[in-house]
């Protein structure tokens, strides 16, 4: 309900369309109309799909409008996101892959998922450009090898797709939020390194000629980007670097430059020694302002627009910032100008103690709030579960993972409140044999 945010209805895209998997980042249209990548298992074997969920209309009239098999048939990629433009979805098959054999193994022995995971590092990275109009696989295309998250953006220019990616080496980002990465990192001299993503400009042509082979195909008007046709008759792109700043966690002016042609992007430095920066990259003439402050740690930056704008980057950039050396309990949402990153206005906060993420209960209608809190106590993600034969909306259990300070690091509980009140219900204590960690804000697996 968009008034209230109860739910109205529940359905199941499973069972509806088949889908086992989805990504992270849908996009959706100015209509209203949404897309998203997905996976659907066939007798064949797993295959890409795009799912449309209509503007205005009930889930169940979800369609697959789109769809590929994978190119190691067993081995289908890891999409955390996708590209679309005015005529085509752009589905980028890096080399790590999800092994069928090594699920089904890690299920068998309730493993880890994330143990299910290869990484095909001699592989190249494979572009499949699909006609938004006819499904059908217009165009592939290939790179060298690389690992992603997000796309900052694509769109189509004079016969060329152009696609702007946060790119990694390789998935060594994901053994970095290991434990045992944790417990090292102070003394590890290249932990850093691994969370160093290259905003990278791939050009994709789409007028090339047997005759071009040993030419640069792309005719793109200032574009540093390369296309070259191999002996294989395969088509390679040689990216071109947006900045020399790394970055993730990439937004732009989503509403009105999604799939067309845009100028600027923001995003946080994924550089350890920048980790407080916040940048802003003029991807026309590769150019980036930074906003910084000394012990300032910010949050993915949110781009909106101002109303009646005029201009792509006419709005306010919003971030919350943590600190640290001891002013763990200092937080601010911060407001900078778009434009030129100078800051507008900040909201700050002081709490009575370190702020981890709280378990909080809000009541929409009534505009009301519960909070369960405990001395010393630092809970997880909350948890609802709702209960078998449930009478309310909050009929069930919400549980989370408590973490605790003041030497206690190696004291771990399962919390269970009632959903209703945030009482106590239960909780299960274990004591391990080294300190718990937690997983840093920016990620996770």
């Amino acid at each position: 309900n968009e008034r209230n945010l109860e739910t109205t209805k529940r359905v199941n895209l499973s069972r509806e369309i088949g889908i086992v998997h989805h990504t992270s980042h849908p996009h959706v249209l100015s209509n209203g109309c949404v897309y998203n990548l997905g996976t659907i298992v066939t007798k064949f074997g797993p295959k890409y799909c795009i799912v449309e969920f209509p503007q205005g209309k009930d889930f169940n009239e979800a369609k697959i409008v789109a769809s590929i098999f994978p190119r190691r048939k067993l081995n289908p990629s890891y999409m955390h996101t996708f590209g679309i433009t005015e005529n085509f979805f752009i589905l980028i098959e890096q080399p790590l892959a999800v092994s069928v054999k090594l699920m089904s193994q890690t299920l068998w022995k309730n493993d880890p998922l994330i143990d299910s995971l290869r990484w095909f590092g001699k592989k190249t990275t494979k572009f499949h450009i699909l006609s938004r109009k006819s499904g059908h696989t217009e165009r592939s295309f290939y790179a060298e090898t690389f690992f992603f998250f997000h796309v900052i953006n694509s769109y189509e220019e004079d016969n060329h797709i152009v696609v702007d990616i946060c790119c990694y080496e390789n998935p060594d980002i994901i053994k970095g939020m290991y434990l045992d990465s944790f417990r090292t990192m102070q003394t590890n001299p290249n932990y850093s390194s691994m969370f160093q993503a290259k905003p990278l400009r791939f050009v994709l042509p789409l007028n090339e000629k047997e005759d071009q082979k040993n030419c640069n195909l792309i005719k793109l008007n200032g574009s540093k980007a390369q296309a070259k046709i191999q002996k294989n008759g395969r088509i390679l792109c040689i990216p071109e670097e947006l900045c020399e700043t790394s970055c993730d966690l990439p937004r732009i002016n989503y509403s009105n430059n999604s799939g067309q042609n845009y100028r600027y992007f923001y995003a946080m430095s994924s550089d350890f020694s920048n980790g407080g920066n916040i940048i802003k990259v003029d991807v026309k003439n590769k150019t980036q302002t930074t906003w910084s402050e000394k012990n300032c740690y910010p949050g993915e930056p949110v781009f909106l627009s101002a109303p009646n704008a005029t201009s792509e980057d006419d709005g306010v950039v919003l971030s919350v910032l943590l600190r640290g050396n001891n002013q763990e309990n200092h937080v601010e949402l911060l407001v900078l100008c778009a434009k030129d990153l100078k800051v507008l206005a900040r909201c700050e906060f002081i709490t009575p103690s370190p702020v981890p993420r709280c378990i909080i209960k809000v009541d929409v209608k009534n505009k009301t709030q519960t909070t369960w809190s405990e001395k010393n106590c630092y809970p997880g993600e909350p948890v609802f579960l709702s209960a078998p034969n449930a009478t309310s909306e909050d009929d069930g259990v919400v549980l989370s993972v408590l973490l605790r300070g003041n030497n206690q690091e190696n004291h771990v509980e399962l919390l269970v409140l009632c959903a209703k009140d945030l009482k106590v219900l239960a909780r299960c204590e274990f004591i391990t044999p080294s300190p718990v960690p937690s997983i840093p804000p920016m990620y996770s697996v």
